[in-house]
């Protein structure tokens, strides 16, 4: 799951508009110590995405806050299950969220926001709780895989590669927010990715 200091990336980009903020705001409503909002807080400070004064600080950079997570996101550290579904994305992506607590990321969290794609894509993406992995893997008719990096052969010309991950205590119910959704397609590898990435970046981080 996501680390603290990446959920308070996440909370900071989540409120960035909001204006003025400050650490000792943030470290209770995350349930934290106020050093560790400050230390969270170190890179995207000296990078000049943040700016720090004497009441508090404000994002200066969305873009540049939204880049040094995704630079810094493991997204293999989270996977619970990867594995490749015989069905097309959009079965798979029926058949899992009829599941209590999934939530999507990647090109299907942008898909099901704006009704559209800018790529085709073959891999789903979601968050979901453990105890409901193996139910869920069973329900859409998928082949475990094994490792997230190993090569599978695709089982059909409609194969699907469906990847599970752990959500984090403090992750929004229902919905995963933009800033984590971009930081997650940063990750991965196939070309598709960088076109969903660039549509973000124009619609929601000004640029």
């Amino acid at each position: 799951m996501l680390s603290i200091k990446e959920q308070v990336w996440r909370f900071v980009l989540e409120h960035a508009e909001d204006g003025l903020m400050r650490q000792q705001d943030i470290a209770a409503d995350l349930g934290i110590s106020v050093s560790t909002v400050h230390n969270a807080l170190a890179v995207p400070r000296r990078s000049g995405a943040v700016e720090v004064g004497g009441r508090g600080f404000e994002v200066t950079d969305k873009k540049k806050f939204a880049i040094i997570w995704a630079v810094f996101r493991n997204l293999y550290r989270d996977v619970l299950v990867d594995v490749w579904s015989d069905l097309p994305p959009g079965k798979t992506e029926g058949l899992i969220s009829r599941f209590e607590g999934v939530a999507f990321t990647g090109p299907s969290a942008f898909k099901f926001e704006y009704g559209y794609v800018p790529s085709d894509y073959d891999h789903v993406l979601a968050y979901a709780p453990p105890q409901l992995v193996d139910e869920i893997v069973e329900q859409s008719a998928a082949n475990i895989s094994g490792k997230f990096k190993s090569r599978v052969p695709r089982r059909s010309r409609y194969a699907t590669r469906l990847t599970l991950l752990e959500p984090d205590p403090r992750m929004p119910d229902g919905k995963v927010p933009w800033a984590q959704v971009y930081a997650d397609l940063w990750q991965l590898p196939e070309w598709w990715a960088t076109e969903f990435t660039k549509r973000i970046e124009a619609a929601l981080l000004d640029v």
